[in-house]
C-alpha cells in the first residue's frame, strides 16, 4: 500500500491539508508494509517557495506525521518535487502527441476570452483548429516561434467515467464536464492534473485520499490515465471541513472562523497533540464516542467504517477544550519547561524573566487555567512588579471611604502576620480576628493589597505559591498618600 501527501508550497500547511495529511498517514500505517509519501507540488513557480515547502515539513513532523520517501529523506520512486521531475513529463508529454491523445494549441489568451464570450455555450468547446492539424503543421508553427500550450484531446476519451470511491460508493463523471484541458503550458511546466496523474503512476500509488473538492480533478486525471491505458488508484474523497455563518448556517471556512494555518495555532500554544487529536474528530469518528485519543491509538483501530459522509464542522472552542485537556494531564516539569518557551524576554519583564524558577509554582498554577499556552504573560502580569503603584482598579475601589479604610486595616495587619512559610488560610483568620472585618471587604481588600487588583484567581490558590518578599514588597509599596 502506497498512499501520498502532495502539497503546493504556496503557504503554511492549513487545516484541510493537515486532515488530509494524517488520514493519508493513519490509513497507510494501520496496514504492514505501507508507506507514507510526501510529495511537492511546486509546478506553480511564481507562487511556490523552499520557505513554505519548510513551513510544511515543520507542521506535519509536529503533528507526529513521519514519511516514508520524500525530498528531504528521499527514495526509490523520486525524485519528490515536481520542479525536479520536467524531464519525466516532458517524455509523456512527447509520447501524447506522438499518439495523437494530444495537440499543441496556438489560441493565444485574448483569443480564447474573446470565443467564450461570443460562443453561448454554457461549457465551452475549443474549434477544432488546431486539433485537426498535422504533426508537420503543428511543427511548422513553433519553427516560427508562436507560443503554444499542449492540450488533451478530450474526444478520444470514454464518454464517461465510473470509480469506485471508498467513501462514496460509485461516482459517475461524464467527459462532457470538461473541454480540451491544458496539460502543458507554453512556461515549460506540465498542469496540475497532468502532473499528478503521471506521478501518482510512476510512484505506483495505490490509493489517493484528498477532499470532495478534488472530484472535478478526479476526472481529469483519470482521462490522463485513459490517456496512456493505466489502471488507476483507488480513492478516497473525504467532505469537506465547513465553518458557520453569523446565523450558523453552514459556509465555507475561511480565517473569519479562526486561524486557519496549523503552525500559527501551534505557535499561539496548542500542544500537538490536541491539535491532532481535534482534528481526528473531523469527519472521523472514533468507537464507543471515544473523544481523547493518540495517534497511535487511531492507527491501531483504523477503520473506513468510521468515515462521516457529511461535511465536518469546524469549532475552534472545541480545539481550545482539547487544549485544556491535555495541558491539564501535563506533569509539572513538563509544563513549567514548555511554559518557558513563552515566557521570554520579549514577553515578559527582565526581572521576572530571571525569577522564573522562583514563581513556578505560580506558573504551573495555571496549567489548568488556560486554553492557550501564549495567554501565559498576560496572566502573570500580576506578578511582574511587586513594588508598582495602585492600579486604576485599585484606585477605583479605594475611592469608597469604606472600603479605603477597610483596606489600610488589612494592609497594616497583613504587613505584621506575613513571615516567611506562613499559612495563607492562617492569616486570613488571623487578619480578620485583628481588623473585625469580614465578608466581602475583608476578602476584596485582601485581594487589592496582594495582588493590585479587584480581581483575578482565587486568593486561597495563589498567595501561597508567591514569595513572601514579593508580598511584603508589594505590601510595603502601597501608602495612604497615594
Amino acid at each position: 500500500m502506497r498512499v501520498r501527501f502532495a502539497p503546493s508550497p504556496t503557504g503554511d500547511l492549513h487545516l484541510g491539508g493537515a486532515r488530509t495529511a494524517l488520514m493519508n498517514y493513519a490509513f497507510t500505517k494501520a496496514h504492514s508494509n505501507g508507506k507514507f509519501i510526501l510529495r511537492i507540488e511546486d509546478t506553480d513557480q511564481e507562487r511556490s517557495s523552499r520557505a513554505s515547502e519548510e513551513a510544511i515539513s515543520k507542521a506535519l513532523k509536529a503533528c507526529g506525521i513521519l514519511w516514508d520517501e520524500g525530498p528531504d529523506c528521499g527514495g526509490a520512486l523520486g525524485p519528490y518535487r515536481q520542479s525536479e521531475r520536467l524531464d519525466i513529463y516532458k517524455n509523456h508529454i512527447d509520447t501524447l502527441l506522438e499518439n495523437r491523445k494530444a495537440y499543441r494549441c496556438f489560441f493565444t489568451d485574448d483569443e480564447l476570452a474573446q470565443m467564450k464570450e461570443t460562443s453561448g455555450q454554457k461549457i465551452f468547446r475549443l474549434p477544432d483548429t488546431y486539433r485537426s492539424l498535422t504533426q508537420d503543421a503543428a511543427q511548422n508553427l513553433v519553427d516560427q516561434g508562436k507560443p503554444y500550450t499542449i492540450r488533451l484531446d478530450v474526444s478520444q476519451c470514454a464518454s464517461e467515467y465510473t470509480f469506485k470511491d471508498m467513501l462514496k460508493d460509485s461516482v459517475v463523471l461524464p467527459s462532457l464536464m470538461v473541454d480540451d484541458f491544458v496539460i502543458y503550458r507554453s512556461n515549460g511546466f506540465p498542469t496540475y492534473n497532468f502532473a499528478a496523474a503521471v506521478d501518482d503512476h510512476l510512484m505506483e500509488m495505490t490509493h489517493v485520499i484528498r477532499g470532495e473538492e478534488h472530484l472535478s480533478n478526479t476526472l481529469r486525471q483519470l482521462m490522463v490515465y485513459d490517456a496512456f491505458d493505466w489502471v488507476p488508484p483507488t480513492f478516497l474523497h473525504m467532505p469537506l471541513i465547513m465553518g458557520r455563518d453569523a446565523e450558523g448556517n453552514p459556509s465555507k471556512l475561511s480565517k473569519r472562523h479562526g486561524d486557519v494555518s496549523v503552525l500559527t495555532f501551534l505557535e499561539k500554544g496548542v500542544l500537538p497533540e490536541a491539535f491532532t487529536n481535534y482534528l481526528l474528530t473531523l469527519g472521523y469518528t472514533y468507537p464507543n464516542n471515544v473523544e481523547m485519543y493518540s495517534l497511535d491509538e487511531l492507527i491501531s483501530g483504523f477503520d473506513l467504517q468510521y468515515f462521516s459522509k457529511s461535511a465536518a464542522f469546524w469549532d475552534i472552542k472545541k480545539l481550545y477544550w482539547y487544549n485544556t485537556e491535555y495541558l491539564k494531564q501535563m506533569s509539572d516539569d513538563d509544563f513549567f519547561d514548555l511554559a518557558k518557551k513563552y515566557l521570554t524576554p520579549e514577553t515578559v519583564p527582565e526581572n521576572f524573566y530571571n525569577a522564573l524558577e522562583t514563581f513556578k509554582a505560580c506558573i504551573v498554577y495555571y496549567k489548568a487555567h488556560i486554553e492557550l499556552l501564549s495567554e501565559l504573560p498576560e496572566h502573570l502580569a500580576l506578578f511582574f512588579d511587586p513594588a508598582q503603584e495602585l492600579s486604576n482598579e485599585s484606585k477605583t475601589y479605594l475611592s469608597d471611604a469604606e472600603n479605603a479604610e477597610a483596606f489600610w486595616r488589612v494592609q497594616d495587619a497583613l504587613l505584621e502576620l506575613i513571615r516567611p512559610d506562613c499559612v495563607f488560610s492562617e492569616v486570613l483568620n488571623q487578619v480578620k480576628e485583628k481588623t473585625g472585618l469580614k465578608g466581602k471587604r475583608l476578602f476584596m481588600s485582601i485581594r487589592v493589597a496582594l495582588t493590585n487588583a479587584s480581581s483575578g484567581p482565587e486568593l486561597s490558590e495563589i498567595v501561597d505559591r508567591v514569595p513572601t518578599d514579593w508580598l511584603l514588597t508589594r505590601l510595603r509599596a502601597f501608602n495612604r498618600e497615594s
